[in-house]
């Protein structure tokens, strides 16, 4: 998986190409055989046959834009900048009340004021990644990364949903749904 400067596109993991093949034969078997497409096609039907591309196609956008939008990856370099400052804040000679002290200087940080509430809200540390997880932040066992507001892993899309991803994979779904049911009409 590699990300770009800004973040926001990443590759997934093991891209299916097998997917996409069958879409395609399933298309041109939708237009070569026996249904209302070929029929509108025929006959002219410009309308309709411009109606049912352009889901398709819109079908198609949003897929991709699921499959390709960070999902809200939380930084790995957060915890690797934190764990440096906190080395050097404390004395190269380490006791056992210098980790005493900066692990309560760690806790006293994970306590945050949230912009809604004026109650201190103590933030999660992700055992596996080591850093903090804002609130609704969930490590993902597939991506083996932190996702803000993770919904779930999907293995159709082979990302994560998450905080950046989360409204396109509902539009996708809207859309995939009523491809499906036209397609499912016409045959």
């Amino acid at each position: 998986m590699t990300d770009n400067i800004a973040g926001s596109y990443h590759r997934a993991s093991s891209f299916e190409p097998s997917t996409h093949f069958s879409l395609l034969v399933s298309l041109t078997a939708l237009c070569v055989t026996d249904t209302d497409l070929n029929h509108a096609y025929q006959k002219g039907q410009w309308l309709y046959l411009s109606a049912y591309l352009l889901l398709l196609i819109l079908t198609s956008i949003f897929y991709f834009i699921s499959c390709l939008l960070d999902p809200g990856y939380l930084p790995k370099q957060q915890y690797q900048v934190r764990k440096r400052t906190i080395s050097l804040s404390s004395s190269s000679e380490s006791s056992d009340e210098d980790e005493d002290e900066a692990s309560r200087g760690e806790d006293a940080r994970m306590l945050r004021k949230s912009k809604r509430s004026p109650t201190a809200v103590k933030l999660r540390k992700c055992p596996i990644c080591k850093i903090e997880q804002p609130v609704r932040t969930k490590h993902c066992e597939d991506c083996q990364r932190c996702v803000r507001k993770y919904d779930h892993h999907c293995p159709w899309l082979e990302n994560c949903v998450g905080e950046r991803n989360h409204r396109y994979f509902w539009i996708f779904l809207l859309l995939q749904s009523a491809l499906i049911l036209w397609t499912v009409r016409i045959t």
